[in-house]
């Protein structure tokens, strides 16, 4: 019976651990433990002709090379409302301790924003162009 049971287990971890692949359960944990490595800010907003202009930087805190670096960047209003949620691409790659910067256009109204790291493709692990 022990036997039994324990073969029943087996097929179902099994079962279990193809659907996590298959639906890419594994992929999604491991982007997210790479992304906690990297800090994101959004800060600088300046006035422009008729929209504001906003630094985003990205540090990356790990030992890991990053690259396509992909970062939402939500910008509030005076009452602290969202006006726009926007996302932007550092396609160059991040070293261990490096830190990247750029510039993104944001709505006039804009007087505040935040910003966080949506996803990044680990270098070590990503396939070769």
């Amino acid at each position: 019976m022990k036997k039994f049971s324990r073969v029943i287990i087996g097929i179902l971890l099994l079962i279990i651990g193809y659907q996590a692949l298959k639906h890419g359960f594994i992929e999604d944990l491991r982007n997210k433990i790479a992304t906690r490595q990297i800090e994101s800010r959004c800060y600088n907003i300046q006035k422009a002709v008729v929209t504001k202009v906003a630094e985003i930087e990205i540090t990356n805190k790990g030992n890991n090379t990053h690259r396509q670096v992909l970062v939402e960047v939500i910008a509030y209003d005076k009452n602290h409302k969202i006006i726009k949620k926007k996302q932007t691409f550092f396609n160059r790659t991040l070293e261990p301790g490096e830190t990247l910067t750029k510039p993104l256009t944001l709505p006039n109204e804009t007087e505040s924003c935040e910003c966080r790291v949506v996803k990044s493709e680990d270098a070590a692990n990503a396939p070769a162009e």
